[in-house]
């Protein structure tokens, strides 16, 4: 079905220059109809099972995650995946394979930014579980009004990529995943036209313009965490090492031992002594 309008688009758009019909005309026309095709499904190619997104309008909107052993699409599916890793059997049976992937994510409303920030996360989220299953992902379709753009980030190239509609993409190359606005009127991202970025600043523009999620789990900074090791003690030595040793007793005569500026403690007794009889007027 979609292929077929394609080739009909063209044609249209071929006749419509020849027959001397404006330009901004012609793309304002492409345009909506880019919107209509976004919404309609692509074919499923594999057979067996996949994991559907789907979006439930009721209670506020809610992005739904469907196993489906039959291989044929869900009926308004928006994305899927085909899992290389063994899926737990659970996953399947338990509620008839259905699991909230979030709620509270439809459009308008009074928390309408909100809503649709919340859209763009479960769009992420879907995306980060496919990855982990290893498996390919397929951009079905498009909520109308609703549209999205789907980013990836790769790992060694940097490279960024948009995922488009019908075309499978193995996720294992990227370490990151940003959704955004796709509504072709009035709005373009940030990541539109990048082909390589640094993933801090993909994971920036992301959030900034929608959604983004880093498949790796945060590390610690390995200098504010350094394990310090055992202490000096704990290694049989009697001091830390790089520095020097700490002053000892050992081999010192006793008369010597506890003196302050070399003076034995014999002399400092007698010097206590005599100037405490000075202070009482004894002087001997």
């Amino acid at each position: 079905m979609t292929d077929e309008l394609t080739t009909r688009a063209s044609a249209l758009v071929t006749a419509a220059l020849a027959a001397g019909t404006q330009r901004n005309k012609v793309m304002a026309a492409l345009d909506e109809l880019e919107r209509a095709l976004s919404t309609q499904s692509a074919p499923i190619t594999h057979a067996g099972l996949h994991c559907f997104l789907v979006f439930d309008p009721s209670g506020g909107g809610k992005l739904i995650s469907q196993w489906d052993e039959s291989g044929t699409a869900i009926d308004g599916a928006l994305a899927c995946f085909v899992p290389k890793k063994t899926v737990p059997k659970w996953k399947i049976t338990a509620n008839a394979g259905r699991t909230e992937v979030i709620n509270d994510c439809g459009n308008g409303g009074i928390s309408a930014f909100g809503r649709k920030k919340r859209f763009f996360e479960g769009w992420t989220m879907f995306v980060k579980e496919a990855r982990g299953y290893q498996g390919t992902l397929t951009h079905l379709g498009n909520v109308p009004d609703q549209a999205i753009g789907l980013y990836l980030n790769l790992y060694d190239t940097l490279d960024v990529v948009r995922v488009t509609l019908g075309t499978p993409v193995d996720l294992m190359e990227a370490r990151a995943v940003a959704c955004v606005s796709g509504q072709a009127a009035g709005y373009s991202s940030k990541l539109e036209g990048c082909s390589k970025l640094e993933h801090r600043l993909f994971l920036e523009y992301g959030h900034n313009d929608g959604a983004s999620l880093d498949f790796l789990p945060r590390q610690k900074d390995s200098t504010k965490f350094r394990d310090p090791g055992p202490s000096p003690r704990k290694q049989g030595l009697t001091h830390a090492p790089g520095l020097p040793p700490a002053p000892t007793t050992k081999g010192v005569p006793e008369e010597v031992i506890g003196s302050i500026g070399g003076r034995p403690k014999q002399e400092m007794a007698d010097a206590a002594l005599a100037e405490r009889q000075h202070a009482k007027g004894v002087v001997e």
